[in-house]
């Protein structure tokens, strides 16, 4: 095999597949790329198993072939070469050489077939989405999928596509994240599929936010993403997602519009009171004109108003800080409405007038 390419366009491709490289295993190709030559064209793969990334660039190809290299070593090679043009050659023995102006490596590679067969989606169940469009749908509900390896599926979010409505759902066992959107479904497909949270984190950090359009493929255990040169493969969760609808009050007691900004702000001030050992809940009161916030420990206490129209009965409620945090951020919305029930019942975080979104949030308990 042998190849020219440019540094840029190498770095940029590596950066990309080796967050889907093992940074571990039993099997050594998981520890490396994927890197096939093909007429004027260099694929890239990395894949751990749970979820592969494939790129292509540009280059010039004079003998074509491939070979998997450990990914750690070549990405640091790769990184520290002057942005010029980079010449690859593998010889028969997997010896491969690296050259780039005056400077060349020679670095140890293996045989291709020992890198696993990332598996095949058929386009059979796919939908096109723009890029902004799914980047915002995720943005609003990633915060809330679960990080304990004991929650199984609501590691993930849950994706529902019925008629032109594409609802996702997370669900953390402490806040739940609810938000949907109208997309063109032209071959008026229903889905319900479940993908995991670290699938989306890095979709998040890979995809462009543009116009453009992506398509989002199926099988029943696999999905694949397709954006211009990138290709994301995972698995999918498989599993019963939590009844999550039974969370959601019914019976509203009190209710209250606030400028988002301003409450966040009044809460990072009552976090300042709050640090990795010491953390109480932040104490919400809602009064007829008026939400008191305020926090008490050992480091100091904090006491903050936000003059505001609250409707019903006066309340108390106990809110972690950072759970709060994360769904008014998240709503990326000017004014956002609250509704509760009792001190005892999850806090409901919403749109004023639409069902865009909606965050619940359960109450942490006053002493």
């Amino acid at each position: 095999m042998k190849f020219t390419c440019n540094q840029s366009d190498l770095m940029e491709s590596l950066n990309t597949v080796q967050k889907a490289v093992s940074q571990k295993s039993s099997i050594a190709a998981l520890e490396g790329v994927y890197i096939i030559a093909n007429q004027s064209e260099i694929s890239i793969k990395g894949y751990n198993l749970e979820m592969g990334i494939e790129t292509t660039i540009q280059g010039e190809v004079s003998i074509e072939g491939n070979i998997v290299i450990n990914a750690k070593m070549l990405c640091d090679i790769i990184r520290n070469l002057p942005d010029d043009i980079i010449e690859m050659e593998v010889d028969e023995k997997y010896l491969t050489k690296i050259t780039c102006g005056l400077t060349q490596f020679t670095v140890l590679g293996m045989p291709g077939d020992e890198f696993p067969e990332m598996p095949e989606v058929q386009a059979d169940n796919s939908i096109n989405i723009k890029r902004e469009l799914f980047k915002k749908i995720i943005r609003k509900t990633l915060f809330a999928v679960s990080v304990d390896e004991t929650r199984g599926v609501h590691m993930g979010t849950l994706f529902m596509l019925d008629n032109d409505k594409l609802k996702a759902v997370s669900f953390d066992g402490y806040r739940l994240a609810i938000t949907e959107e109208t997309i063109e479904n032209k071959d008026n497909i229903s889905l319900k599929f479940i993908v995991p949270g670290k699938t989306l984190s890095e979709i998040m950090k890979i995809i462009n936010e543009d116009d453009n359009e992506m398509i989002i493929s199926l099988t029943k255990k696999h999905i694949l993403f397709e954006n211009e040169n990138i290709v994301i493969i995972s698995r999918l969760l498989e599993g019963e997602f939590s009844n999550y609808e039974k969370s959601i009050p019914k019976n509203i007691t009190t209710e209250v519009i606030v400028d988002t900004s301003k409450l966040i702000e009044s809460i990072e001030r009552a976090s300042l009171m709050i640090s990795d050992k010491i953390k109480p809940p932040v104490r919400m009161s809602f009064e007829y004109d008026v939400i008191k916030i305020s926090c008490t420990t050992a480091l100091g206490k904090v006491y903050d108003e936000i003059p505001t129209k609250v409707e019903g009965e006066k309340l108390e409620i106990g809110i972690n800080n950072r759970y709060m945090l994360d769904s008014l951020k998240a709503s990326n919305s000017d004014q956002i409405k609250i509704e509760m029930t009792t001190p005892l019942s999850p806090m409901v975080v919403k749109p004023i007038d639409s069902d865009e979104f909606l965050y619940l949030i359960a109450p942490a308990i006053l002493k």
